[in-house]
């Protein structure tokens, strides 16, 4: 596991990315692991653009 630092820069915490409704600039995840997912998939799209769901029960 990886805490993330910056020296207490912000620019070190944030990422951006062009999305539906313009520029978005967002905090990245401040722990990391292998294989696991460093940002985002994708852009946020507009409320309701998406089916709401719900991990099944293992």
């Amino acid at each position: 596991m990886l805490i993330r630092s910056g020296g207490g820069l912000p620019q070190s915490w944030l990422a951006g990315t062009d999305s539906p409704i313009g520029r978005l600039r967002y905090a990245l995840p401040p722990v990391s692991f292998d294989g696991g997912p460093g940002d985002w998939a994708r852009p946020p799209g507009p409320w309701g653009a998406d089916p709401a769901s719900w991990a099944e029960k293992t």
